[in-house]
């Protein structure tokens, strides 16, 4: 659901070609939120960390993103420790967008993916429901 990670892992995947036995067009990256199987489709709002202009931050930093704020919120203070930027001034850079979710069903169907060959999500500990 972060636009920096899909649009890296997909730029990625066309350089480097981290699987070789499987052309890069053929690889999709979905950059949508998956939810519970029980759930409609929707928007659920996500928030992540906006470290454009920003410098001495950990490299992981524009990584931290989230359907929970409280998450986001609470690597501001392990960043804080490791940069010259307070916790209180990197939790007003926390954004929030509207992100796309569905079952993972639904969202296959939506791409017209018929086969998964290898499937990458970050569930963020809802795997049971979700799978």
């Amino acid at each position: 659901a972060s636009p920096l990670i899909a649009a890296t892992l997909r730029t990625r995947v066309r350089e480097r070609n981290p699987t070789p036995r499987v052309p890069p067009a053929r690889v999709i990256v979905v950059n949508e939120g998956v939810c519970p199987s029980s759930s409609p489709a929707s928007e659920l709002p996500f928030y992540t960390l906006d470290t454009r202009g920003l410098e001495g931050l950990p490299r992981w930093a524009d990584q931290v993103s989230s359907f929970k704020y409280q998450h986001v919120q609470k690597h501001t203070s392990s960043m804080a420790r490791k940069s010259n930027h307070s916790a209180a001034f990197l939790r007003t850079r926390i954004v929030t967008r509207a992100v796309r979710c569905g079952p993972l069903l639904s969202l296959l169907e939506a791409h017209a993916i018929e086969r998964v060959g290898a499937l990458m999500i970050d569930t963020e500990g809802l795997d049971c429901q979700i799978v």
